[in-house]
C-alpha cells in the first residue's frame, strides 16, 4: 500500500526546493571561493614564473655578454700572439741575412799557436800592407767590414756591429787610419764622418796637397755622442784637396769603432762621397 506523501515535500517545514536552492547557492559560493583562491595561487605562480623567466633572461644576457667579452679577449690575445710571431720571424730573417754582424771576438789566428822562434839578429819585420777598397786589377771589392764599406753615402741605418761599415782588424790596435779619395779637389770647408759603432776614437783628420804633402786640418777629441753619429771636422787651415785621412786612437773607446761613410764638403757648398779608400787594417782580412 502506498503511503500518501504530501506535496511539495517538506523538511523541517521547509520545502525541499528551497533546500536545493540553498545548497546549490552554498556549493556555488564555495566553488567560487575555491576558484578565487586557486586563481590567486595561479596568478602568484605565473608571477613567480615570469620573475624566474626574467631572471633567466638576465642571467643568459650576462653570460652571453661575458662570453662575448671572453671571445674578444681571446681574439685580442691571438692577435698579439700573431704579431709577436711575425716580429720573431722578421728578427730571424734579419739575423739570417746579417749573420756576419754577430758580435765578434778577437780575430782567429791564421796559424795554430806554437813555440815562439826568436827572429835572427838584424831581421826586419815587414809591416802589413794597407788594405784597399779595390783589387789589384781595379775592381771594387764587397767584403764585410772592408774599407770599401766607407765609400759612397751611408748605408748603415742603425747603430751596431754591422758589416756595412769599415772596422779595423783589432779593436785595440792603437793608431789606425782610413784614407779616402774623392772625384774633385775643393777648398776644404769640413770633413763629415759617420760613425755607426762606438764613436769617439777619431783623433786627427788630415788632407793632402796635390804634391802629396799631408796637412793636419783637425786634431783633438771629438765631442761625445751616440751612434749612428755624424760629426763635422772643420778645416782649421785653408787647403785645396781631393784626399783626406781619418786617424783613430782605438784606445779611446771599448771594442771596435766603425765608420760607414766620409763626406768632403767644399767652401763652395759642394759635397762629395768617397769613391776609393785604403786603411791601415780591416777586419775583412784573413
Amino acid at each position: 500500500m502506498l503511503l500518501a506523501v504530501p506535496w511539495p515535500y517538506e523538511l523541517n517545514n521547509v520545502p525541499i526546493m528551497k533546500w536545493i536552492v540553498i545548497v546549490s547557492a552554498v556549493v556555488v559560493a564555495a566553488a567560487a571561493l575555491w576558484l578565487g583562491i586557486h586563481q590567486a595561487g595561479l596568478e602568484a605562480r605565473v608571477a613567480s614564473l615570469l620573475a624566474q623567466n626574467q631572471q633567466l633572461a638576465h642571467d643568459l644576457t650576462n653570460r652571453l655578454s661575458a662570453n662575448l667579452d671572453s671571445m674578444q679577449e681571446v681574439q685580442r690575445r691571438l692577435d698579439q700572439t700573431q704579431s709577436a710571431l711575425a716580429a720573431t720571424e722578421q728578427r730571424l730573417s734579419n739575423l739570417a741575412a746579417q749573420k756576419p754582424s754577430i758580435p765578434r771576438t778577437q780575430p782567429i789566428p791564421r796559424y795554430f799557436p806554437g813555440p815562439l822562434t826568436p827572429l835572427p839578429s838584424g831581421a826586419v819585420v815587414e809591416p802589413r800592407p794597407p788594405a784597399s777598397s779595390h783589387s789589384p786589377t781595379g775592381e771594387l771589392l764587397t767584403r764585410s767590414w772592408g774599407p770599401e764599406q766607407a765609400l759612397g753615402p751611408p748605408d748603415t741605418t742603425d747603430a751596431g756591429d754591422r758589416p756595412t761599415a769599415w772596422a779595423t782588424r783589432s779593436p785595440t790596435g792603437g793608431e789606425e787610419w782610413l784614407k779616402l779619395e774623392f772625384q774633385r779637389a775643393v777648398d776644404v770647408a769640413e770633413v763629415r764622418v759617420r760613425e755607426t759603432y762606438n764613436p769617439g776614437a777619431i783623433s786627427k783628420v788630415t788632407a793632402f796637397l796635390a804634391n802629396g804633402q799631408e796637412v793636419t786640418i783637425w786634431e783633438g777629441e771629438e765631442p761625445p755622442g751616440q751612434a749612428p753619429l755624424d760629426t763635422a771636422f772643420p778645416a782649421s787651415v785653408p787647403i785645396r784637396s781631393s784626399s783626406v785621412k781619418v786617424y783613430l786612437d782605438t784606445r779611446r773607446v771599448p771594442s771596435w769603432n766603425e765608420i760607414d761613410a766620409v763626406e768632403l764638403v767644399g767652401r763652395d757648398g759642394t759635397r762629395q762621397w768617397a769613391f776609393s779608400a785604403t786603411a791601415s787594417s780591416t777586419y775583412a782580412e784573413p
